[in-house]
Order: C-alpha cells, then structure tokens, then sequence
C-alpha cells in the first residue's frame, strides 16, 4: 500500500462552491472549464442525505475511521455489518474501519449550506438524513480520494475535491472514470476532463 497522504483532502459538492460568495471563481481559477450550465445544475441539486452518502462510499469500496455518530434510525447501517437496527441507537463506525482497500483516514461529514464551513460546529453527530455538502478526509491513501470523488459524482452529481494546501483543486463530473480521476488528482493540476 502506499503511503497515505499527510495532507487534509475536502470532497465537496459543486453546489457548496456555488452557494457561496466567491466559491464558483474559486473553482474556475483553477481552469478546470466549469462552464454555467453545470454551475445551474449544482444550485438544484438536492444534497444527498448522510445515509446515502455512506452507502455510496461504502458501495465504492472505500474504508473509513469515521470522526462522527449517525443517529439511529431504522435504515441506518450498524457497525457490524449487519442489517437492521443498530446499538444504542447510534453508530460509532459507518464505514469499514480502516484497512488496505481504499482508506480515506479520519473523516468527517459536512452538514448543509449552513455548515461552518471554518470547522467550528460540531460535526461529532450526523443525523442519518442530514444534507451532506461533503467529506474532510484526514491523510487518505492515494487511492482513496478518485474512488471517493468518482462514486459521490455519479451518485449525487458535480464534486469539487481540493487539498488545504490548494496545490490541487479539481472538478469530478459524472460519467469520469476512476482512473481519469486519478490521473488528475496525481499529476497536481486540473484540465477539463475530455481525457
């Protein structure tokens, strides 16, 4: 396996970026051809609920030590792998723990438009239908990122996956592939994905 990435990784939902002042030219400087068509389409898309987000990661194969509690629901997923309720009502782990498959290391759900989107709120418990507008993913393995962005576009439509450093800041558009996605994220700059 190789070595997980020291830095924090952010996959958010376009929709996050264009919600905000500044967000989509936040996105465009970094000429990834966002035009306002997908722009328009981000602003309409509903954030997917935190219990469909970690079935869409957990369906992409990608492991997790979750840095949250979903509330107990009767659909939620337990730690164990089983179906059906869960133990004192909540779950402490929602993914896979981590191991050698894809690991995103720690994660931590972003909540909504009216997330603190400077960290503050507490992000210890997710309701299971809470809008999530994206994911913090603390040293992740190099794998782990396209597979994660590639799955959540297809799922729930335009993802902006960009590092604390800025060094890389990329679109995922439904439809790309895995390995287009990591050939992207690797190579430390963003084109318009017609590869």
């Amino acid at each position: 396996m190789s070595p997980a990435d020291p830095r924090t990784v952010h996959v958010n939902s376009l929709r996050w970026f264009a919600s905000a002042a500044g967000g989509t030219e936040f996105v465009r400087a970094h000429d990834d051809g966002l035009d306002d068509a997908t722009v328009a389409l981000a602003l309409t898309t509903p954030y997917p609920g935190a219990q469909h987000v970690l079935r869409a990661l957990e369906a992409a194969g990608v492991a997790a030590d979750c840095w949250f509690v979903v509330d107990g629901s009767p659909d939620a997923v337990p730690a164990d792998g089983a179906s059906g309720g869960t133990a004192n009502g909540s779950l402490t782990r929602a993914l896979p723990p981590v191991s050698d498959d894809a690991p995103l290391g720690g994660l931590t759900l972003v909540v909504g438009d009216d997330a603190d989107r400077d960290g503050g709120s507490d992000r210890s418990r997710v309701a299971p239908d809470a809008a999530i507008a994206g994911l913090i993913c603390d040293a992740p393995a190099p794998d782990a990122i396209p597979r994660t962005a590639q799955a959540l576009a297809d799922a729930f439509g335009p993802q902006v996956v960009w590092a604390d450093d800025l060094t890389e800041v990329m679109l995922v558009r439904p439809g790309m592939t895995v390995d287009q996605v990591r050939a992207r994220w690797t190579r430390g700059r963003a084109d318009d994905g017609s590869a």
